[in-house]
């Protein structure tokens, strides 16, 4: 096999090959916890966006602790909370939490 042009001039030798994620472990891990909906890793300073699914505020505050436990590199560097779900997988809720009526999910969807 021949190396590619740039790669054969003698006065640099580029590293070539793939670069593995320094945290996919931990990314990798998170799926494994029940409360974890979505996970992506993200360009810039802080590179994990995770969304999970709790049922009181306090419960952020337990699984902060459980992360810190878990995974010792891990820094949580911020945290958006949504109190009350309007709409969840084309279900529209009433203040009780009960489904009372469904919207298109996709946005080639036709309204009713």
């Amino acid at each position: 096999m021949t190396s590619p042009p740039h790669c054969s001039n003698g006065r640099s030798r580029p590293h070539c090959g793939p670069k593995r994620p320094r945290r996919g472990w931990t990314a990798h891990s998170l799926v494994r916890i029940p409360s974890v909906r979505f996970i992506a890793t993200i360009a810039g300073t802080h590179n994990l966006l995770v969304t999970v699914w709790l049922r009181s505020v306090d419960d952020v505050h337990h699984l902060e602790i459980d992360l810190a436990a878990r995974y010792p590199d891990l820094t949580v560097q911020d945290r958006t909370i949504a109190l009350h779900t309007a709409k969840r997988m084309g279900r529209v809720f009433d203040t009780r939490g009960h489904s009372t009526t469904t919207v298109p999910v996709g946005p080639w969807a036709i309204p009713r």
